[in-house]
């Protein structure tokens, strides 16, 4: 149970050393399988990130995590709120992925 929510609990771990987390655990709900909370953690198993997934928006019949919350574990009281809105699925230009079109960007 994540709160009052039935959730599925697992834990990945990757093969190779040379990763950002190398340890995450992760909770979806039962019933639609959203995520929910994702912990990261470091080489050593200490508590790096918390991530919770506070609002999904279905888009195109997919949903989407539309409003998170990230919390610095390590440096304790730093957080990050992430919404994203105005959300249209659609195919982008390969332009947009250009060396020159990125720098340019930079300007």
């Amino acid at each position: 149970m994540l709160g009052k929510v039935p959730v599925y609990r697992f834990e990945v771990q990757a093969r190779v050393n040379d990763v950002d987390y190398p340890r995450q655990i992760f909770w979806t709900r039962r019933d639609n399988n959203l995520l929910l909370k994702q912990e990261s953690y470091s080489l050593s198993g200490t508590l790096m990130q918390t991530v919770y997934f506070i609002k999904f928006a279905e888009v195109e019949g997919r949903y989407v995590a539309v409003k998170q919350l990230f919390i610095d574990e390590f440096e304790k009281g730093n957080k990050t709120i992430v919404e994203l809105s105005g959300l249209s699925p659609g195919k982008l230009d390969d332009k947009l992925f250009t060396k020159a079109h990125l720098e340019n960007l930079s300007k």
